[in-house]
């Protein structure tokens, strides 16, 4: 069996047998809400695996298919929360808002290999996770980074890869410290005095 390596811990991870495997026929079904994070899901994993997957609204049953969507019935996990069901055939995505569906696509990245995060494509690696049967509901409802640059200057490109580390980790809170009394940190050009 592949591991099962998230962080944080989900609440509830069962696994199966088996593994589902990613390739340029997997399609996305992604419908009404649900469909921004499907077309997330595909830019995020196109610079690795060398394809874009298809994200539809509507599909016949089928395997290889990574299904996104919106339960009302779902609403004891929180807007935050999310069920995730991979079988050899199929993905199945399941939350109460759209933030726990962003969460689960976060979760999804990190069953992945390593290699999933870099920005050229790999070659021939075959892109699998494990089968399981994952709830999570966060353990915290502020869970963030203060990053204090009052006396730094920070490149811009280091704050979006910080940004993008923090969802991959599931933290909804970035605390930005930019100011001291001696300074300011960021350019306004209406306020040039400012810098």
């Amino acid at each position: 069996m592949l591991p099962v390596n998230i962080i944080p811990q989900p609440d509830r991870v069962v696994q199966r047998e088996g593994s589902f495997v990613f390739n340029a026929d997997t399609c996305i079904l992604a419908a009404g809400g649900a469909r921004k994070t499907g077309l997330q899901l595909a830019s995020l994993l196109a610079p690795a695996t060398g394809f874009w997957l298809k994200v539809q609204s509507s599909s016949a049953a089928g395997s290889n298919l990574i299904d996104l969507g919106l339960d009302g019935r779902l609403k004891t996990l929180g807007r935050e929360g999310y069920r995730l069901s991979i079988s050899p055939e199929r993905v199945q995505v399941r939350a109460f808002g759209e933030s726990g569906l962003f969460y689960a696509v976060q979760t999804l990245r990190q069953l992945l290999p390593p290699d999933i995060y870099r920005s050229a494509p790999v070659g021939t690696l075959e892109w699998s996770v494990p089968c399981v049967e994952i709830e999570d509901t966060p353990r915290f409802g502020w869970r963030g980074l203060h990053l204090d640059v009052g006396r730094h200057f920070v490149p811009k490109s280091l704050i979006k890869k910080l940004i993008d580390l923090l969802a991959l980790h599931k933290l909804n809170t970035f605390h930005w410290h930019l100011t001291e009394d001696q300074g300011w940190r960021i350019e306004i050009k209406r306020y040039p005095r400012l810098t």
